[in-house]
């Protein structure tokens, strides 16, 4: 008896440390005193009141949300809105981010908002995402985007599936909704059709503008409309945007774009995509760029991008791809024409920094990779990177030490069953 009891025993503790408590947050919902999200307990609090659904939110702190893997006999997070009650309301996000956030449903309009109707999310970053939906609109923020909704300044990163709709940031943007100043990366797979490395499908009048992706994007079985920042496109202004993401499909009647997959009545203006990288020299709507084009500051500012309060551009971040300044990235690719890299972690750049430091790597194996830094006593400082990341591909992430003193730090690296070790030195 004593073997079945440990077991049911560690089942129940284990229960216990996956379990979610709603805890309600501060603040009264309206706008001068709007629902104060500052722990996971209370994102869940808000998932479970849909009365909140029409409030104002402000999150106020980083959410770590690796425990919502246990959550709901591995169903993971509830998103917010649905088809029966919409969020309505305002989520700004301070700039805060929300990372390891786990969904696998079979349900339609999965990711951290299933449904926004005339709502607005900005300002909020997810890093890390693993996002499963069912047939239709899985997004790794947004399921669906409706009806004059919008997202600005917002990021997402990490692994998006579904059926029909499916993007690396949002699954579905329809009815004059608006998307700006937005990125996505990671990777996204879909099964049937829609399937974008920002946006899975965009529609009737709906915007697109300030936005990019560096998504690898895969159409499974007879996937259609596969595109690096947009899978099907239909009465959609876009303009000022980019992708760089791989993006494969298969079938005769697959329509797969380096841009957008399948376009009908889009106004596409300025808008690139890396013919290298995504491995495709065609796209519906867009002008393809080779890899050194794309990272010459000059392709887009002779397009009118802005470089002086929206856009930045340098060799040591995104792979000296063009990023929004507001929100730089923290991990992107960049695809290798070359043999598949061994794993290796190159010495930081600048060495000695202040505050901030680039550091590049490749992985020897396709498999979670996880990139951290500690002070000299070995004490975990940041995650850098926690995601799956494929060889053959150089990865850059940035570590900003302005929060924290001068002196030597350690940062490694795990892949697999390997891990290798550098040292750094900050100097402020």
């Amino acid at each position: 008896m004593k073997p079945v009891l440990l077991i049911s025993l560690f089942i129940f503790c284990a229960s216990i440390l996956s379990a979610q408590t709603a805890t309600p947050p501060a603040g009264d919902g309206t706008s001068g005193n709007p629902y104060q999200i500052a722990t996971l307990d209370n994102l869940y609090w808000v998932t479970q009141n849909t009365g909140s659904w029409g409030s104002y939110i402000i999150q106020t702190a980083d959410i770590d949300a690796d425990s919502t893997s246990g959550w709901d006999s591995g169903s993971g997070f509830y998103p917010i809105g649905n088809s029966t009650t919409a969020f309505t309301g305002s989520y700004n996000g301070q700039g805060h981010t929300i990372t390891h956030l786990f969904i696998n449903r079979s349900g339609q309009y999965n990711g951290l908002f299933g449904w926004i109707g005339g709502g607005s999310v900005r300002n909020l970053h997810l890093e890390s995402v693993q996002v499963t939906g069912g047939d239709l609109c899985t997004g790794g923020m947004i399921g669906y985007l409706y009806y004059s909704a919008t997202a600005t300044n917002c990021t997402s990163t990490g692994t998006v599936a579904g059926t029909f709709d499916v993007g690396g940031l949002i699954g579905g943007l329809d009815a004059f909704s608006v998307t700006s100043n937005c990125y996505s990366g990671g990777s996204v797979t879909g099964a049937n059709g829609g399937i974008g490395g920002l946006i899975g499908t965009a529609s009737r009048n709906s915007v697109i503008k300030n936005c990019y992706s560096t998504s690898s994007v895969a159409g499974a079985n007879s996937a259609f409309n596969i595109g690096g920042l947009i899978g099907g496109a239909n009465t959609v202004y876009d303009t000022n945007c980019y992708s760089n993401g791989h993006v494969t499909g298969t079938g005769t009647t697959t329509k797969v774009g380096g841009l957008i997959g399948m376009q009908l009545y889009v106004t596409t203006i300025d808008c690139f995509w890396d013919t290298l990288t995504s491995g495709l020299d065609t796209s519906a709507a867009g002008t393809g760029k080779s890899s050194a084009e794309m990272k010459q500051q000059s392709t887009f500012t002779n397009a009118g991008w802005d470089f002086s309060t929206i856009w930045s551009i340098s060799p040591l971040i995104n792979n000296g791809y063009p990023y929004l300044e507001a929100h730089p990235p923290t991990a992107v690719r960049e695809y290798a024409a070359a043999e598949p890299a061994s794993l290796a972690l190159l010495q930081n750049y600048p060495d000695p920094f202040n505050p901030t430091t680039a550091i590049q790597f490749t992985v020897g194996k396709d498999a979670r990779t996880i990139v951290r830094v500690f002070d000299i006593l070995g004490r975990d400082v940041a995650t850098l990177y926690d995601g799956f990341a494929r060889t053959g591909t150089t990865y850059s992430v940035t570590f900003d030490g302005s929060r924290c003193p001068s002196g030597v730090y350690l940062y490694s690296i795990e892949n697999g069953n390997q891990r290798l070790v550098r040292k750094m030195v900050m100097l402020k």
